[in-house]
């Protein structure tokens, strides 16, 4: 999950974007996904800067990103996962943002844990 101002800023990482594997089966068969929140939106549309966004790896969307919700569809996948024996571990969870941002997504993914999934966060904050 990646929230970005406005849509120029989506650009700063097509390359990084371009450059993943994307056709690998392993990386189409896990649980990795970009999701792009611009919170700023213009009337203009949103230019994806990346080919393989049609794929759904990366989808797009206008609005701030709800953290406990994100959380929870994660869980519930782990948690159908674990059953399936498909993954062993708990779900981890890197943010990097504002002192506000990180502070709600180490509150939200403490409410969310349980027994049964843990969320191992790394957290990163920066100041503009």
């Amino acid at each position: 999950i990646w929230a970005v101002r406005n849509v120029e800023q989506v650009a700063w990482f097509a390359e990084t974007w371009a450059n993943l594997p994307w056709d690998d089966a392993a990386l189409k068969e896990s649980c990795f996904e970009v999701r792009v929140f611009v919170t700023t939106m213009s009337d203009r549309a949103i230019a994806i800067p990346v080919s393989q966004a049609e794929d759904g790896l990366v989808r797009m969307s206008s609005g701030r990103p709800s953290v406990s919700e994100h959380l929870e569809e994660m869980k519930s996948v782990f948690l159908k996962d674990a059953r399936d024996g498909t993954v062993v571990r708990g779900v981890a969870v890197v943010a990097c943002g504002p002192q506000s941002l990180m502070a709600d997504v180490y509150d939200q993914a403490r409410a969310a844990q349980t027994a049964n999934c843990t969320f191992s966060l790394h957290r990163e904050t920066f100041v503009l």
